[in-house]
């Protein structure tokens, strides 16, 4: 599963609630993929929409494909969740192979050929398995991730607070450790000759 603050992040860079990115859990765990995996889609789908907004290239070409060429500039300023939906319901019409792969590839980057299987069955499929994944109790609420990401924040800091402690603690007896271990090691050193004197008397 994926962790608040990864949640968190999703949230910030794709402008998707953490609810709604939690909702795609099923659909994204059957073709293998996480949240991180989203993130890199929106990435790859922002500089796509920036291209597509001029009207023409490849891009521009992408998004026509969804929306026809009158709404492919409109569809090119929406974001990932409207993107994938429009992507999904398109696919389900779409003959599967190099076209669509390349299609997919264009708009979300390598790993969205590894979602073609999930999008092929349209947005109601999406819908449907965001509704099982509610129903499984696998959606955490926007003020359950909040805090569940402030607990991982406590943690950090606290592992970095007993990290410092215990290299505090590790210079403070570095010393005298050092100190008698070469008694240690004189007091050996002088039980070794007084053997070795000993033998050869």
């Amino acid at each position: 599963s994926d962790s608040a603050e990864t949640l968190v992040h999703a949230t910030a860079q794709t402008g998707i609630a953490t609810t709604k990115l939690q909702e795609y859990g099923l659909a994204l765990q059957d073709a293998n993929l996480s949240i991180s995996d989203l993130i890199l889609a929106n990435r790859t789908l922002a500089r796509a929409q920036v291209e597509a907004r001029k009207g023409t290239g490849e891009a521009f070409e992408a998004f026509a494909k969804l929306a026809g060429e009158a709404g492919a500039i409109t569809l090119a300023e929406k974001d990932l969740d409207t993107v994938l939906r429009a992507t999904a319901d398109a696919f389900a019409y779409m003959e599967d192979g190099a076209d669509k792969a390349a299609l997919a590839q264009r708009l979300f980057g390598l790993g969205a050929q590894r979602m073609i299987p999930a999008l092929n069955k349209g947005s109601q499929e999406l819908d449907r398995l965001r509704t099982e994944f509610i129903k499984l109790g696998g959606v955490v609420s926007e003020e359950g991730v909040k805090s569940l990401n402030d607990a991982d924040f406590a943690f950090d800091k606290l592992i970095v607070a007993t990290k410092g402690l215990g290299s505090q603690l590790g210079a403070l007896a570095a010393r005298p450790v050092s100190e008698a271990v070469s008694v240690i090691a004189r007091v050996i050193g002088w039980i070794n000759r007084g053997i070795d004197s000993t033998a050869r008397w």
